[in-house]
């Protein structure tokens, strides 16, 4: 079964045809960023607001 939740306050970034960033233009509170699993740990190290995998992929 499919499901498709529309949420407008929702801005997303594209790459390639596939979704890489995205971020609620109300709140701004988390702005998600898709990235290869061997740099995660690296960006957490270099920037505080880079936190664990969030409403994605733990693989991403």
């Amino acid at each position: 079964m499919y499901l498709q939740v529309v949420v407008q306050s929702i801005l997303a970034f594209y790459a390639g045809g596939k979704i890489f960033c995205f971020f609620d233009i109300d709140t701004f509170d988390i702005c998600t960023v898709k990235c290869v699993p061997d740099l995660i740990d690296e960006l957490k190290a270099g920037y505080n607001a880079a936190g664990a995998p969030y409403n994605m992929s733990p693989r991403h």
